[in-house]
């Protein structure tokens, strides 16, 4: 029985194969073999931290921005012999700085209000549209 076979497999070894089922006749079927697709993969870069956890895990400490850079331009006020004075937010804070860097002293602001108004006055044209 098997030298048989095997020499009608070798006879018709030279004629092709009459269906598809003829032509895999002989053939077991083969086990896909098992792959790790991830293996090639480099690992994947570490997601950056929300600042939120930064702040949590105490790794920056909160701060706004307007107050990071307020503190910059502190420092480089400092730097060149300059400093920030704190002024008194109310309606006459602008005439407070100026009585500052004029007078010396923030609570001479009304004189220098006073003078700023008669000067426009006096000078209205200048600054009328």
């Amino acid at each position: 029985g098997a030298q048989s076979q095997s020499a009608a497999a070798m006879a018709d070894k030279g004629k092709p194969p009459t269906d598809l089922s003829a032509l895999f006749a002989g053939k077991g079927k083969k086990k896909p073999k098992a792959m790790n697709l991830n293996a090639d993969k480099p690992p994947e870069p570490e997601k950056p931290k929300l600042r939120s956890e930064l702040i949590a895990s105490g790794e920056l400490v909160e701060e706004e921005g307007w107050e990071r850079i307020l503190r910059g331009e502190k420092d480089l006020m400092k730097s060149c012999g300059l400093v920030l004075k704190e002024v008194e937010a109310d309606g006459a804070c602008l005439f407070r700085a100026f009585a500052d860097q004029i007078t010396g002293n923030v609570d001479e602001h009304t004189a220098i209000r006073e003078r700023c108004v008669d000067f426009m006055e006096a000078n209205r044209a200048d600054f009328e549209p």
